[in-house]
């Protein structure tokens, strides 16, 4: 049936992990669109038992026959839980939200006047702010696709850290069930949906206006592709290298390897994809290096801080490269670190991460010095200590 016969049907798909507050903003900012054909697909990723109850509570209360929720007990992945939506969406279009992110009531207005202009792209997306403490920054990306360009030199070489969100893409219902999202992925989800899915297809479409909000966590760059390792990134390069032109593969090495591989430790050894990254753009990759330096003297200058207070046990708030790079390099030098963060969980050398509320008395009795390992959330990261620890208000700055 064509669009000039029926208003398109959206499928909105959106998947949660431990997340109520930030989810029913999600879900508000839909329900608050000014076009409402839509259906939402709620995809509960194995969250534990209490905040699994929560978000059945959640969709409850809204009372919208719209809004369906599929669950299962064990938390799998993004790209499992996308594709869990994908096979429920009974939509012609499929759209994907981010469950801590919020669309702006003009989002499937727009969508649709898109798909009236070009009912045969099969793919389109649109611009979206990074919203930090309640602010909303200019909207990403800053160029639009080019005719003829790939996903890859758009996504690593004209935005340099991947410029097309999951939270952004409005994809043909039938195209993206024969692409669905591969599941054996733990990151970098929306690269290989969206490189696979634009493969064969003639043209990108864009919408210029910026549509999503993306909610960037304290403490958090707000980008998952930051925070997984050297290695990874590197195995989905070799894995995915079929789409990359050489130019792409250059912007690859420079924005997402060269930047790893520096805060790596041990440091991995110089290959060729540095050499790609140094042959192409080497002004980039000076800079990472002058950072790092920077990053080591911070560090140290910690570490010596530590030594004349004879400090043995810390505790680093922030799961980032930063911790990463401190505890690899100088974590030998200490009895204990507790590492703090709100929401994600990683395993280190002394332990997993924890949030604030986790932590016991004698947890905080040990700790002999709190470090805010940001740039930008000291003020934000002490006052979510406050209330579990009076150390909150002598925290260290990194």
């Amino acid at each position: 049936m064509s669009l000039t016969e029926q208003e398109p049907l959206f499928s909105i798909v959106i998947p949660v992990y431990n997340r109520v507050e930030p989810l029913h903003r999600a879900l508000t900012s839909v329900l608050a669109q000014d076009y409402q054909s839509f259906e939402v697909v709620v995809v509960d990723d194995g969250s534990a038992p209490e905040t699994g109850m929560a978000i059945a509570v959640l969709v409850a209360k809204l009372k919208d026959n719209r809004i369906k929720l599929v669950a299962y007990p064990e938390n799998r992945n993004g790209a499992y839980a996308r594709n869990q939506g994908i096979a429920a969406a009974k939509g012609n279009y499929i759209c994907f939200l981010d469950s801590d992110d919020e669309w702006l009531p003009t989002k499937l207005s727009e969508c649709t006047e898109f798909i009236r202009k070009h009912p045969d792209c099969k793919l389109f997306y649109h611009r979206y702010s990074n919203v930090r403490q309640g602010k909303p920054e200019p909207a990403l990306p800053t160029e639009p696709i080019k005719i003829g360009q790939t996903a890859a030199e758009y996504s690593f070489c004209t935005n340099r850290y991947g410029g097309i969100q999951s939270s952004c893409i409005t994809v043909e219902a039938g195209h993206a069930k024969s692409i669905r999202f591969n599941e054996k992925l733990k990151g970098h989800q929306d690269w290989d949906f969206v490189l696979r899915a634009t493969a064969t297809l003639p043209h990108i479409g864009f919408v210029p206006e910026a549509l999503t909000w993306r909610h960037i966590a304290d403490g958090n760059a707000g980008m998952v592709s930051r925070d997984l390792n050297y290695q990874f990134s590197r195995e989905f390069f070799s894995d995915y290298r079929r789409y990359f032109s050489l130019k792409a593969a250059a912007g690859y090495s420079a924005y997402i390897l060269t930047h790893k591989r520096l805060k790596t430790w041990p440091k991995p050894d110089f290959d060729r994809y540095q050499l790609l990254a140094w042959l192409y753009h080497p002004y980039y990759c000076y800079q990472q290096y002058k950072q790092l330096r920077q990053l080591q003297t911070r560090c140290t200058r910690l570490l010596q801080y530590c030594q004349r207070n004879n400090i043995q046990y810390l505790a680093l708030v922030g799961v980032n490269a930063y911790t990463e790079f401190f505890i690899g390099h100088h974590g030998k030098n200490f009895a204990g670190i507790t590492l703090i963060d709100k929401t994600k969980r990683v395993n280190t050398m002394f332990g997993p991460s924890r949030p604030a509320a986790e932590l016991m008395l004698e947890d905080w009795q040990r700790v002999e010095l709190v470090v805010a390992m940001t740039d930008h959330h000291f003020v934000s990261m002490q006052s979510d200590l406050a209330p579990y620890t009076a150390k909150a208000s002598q925290m260290y700055a990194f």
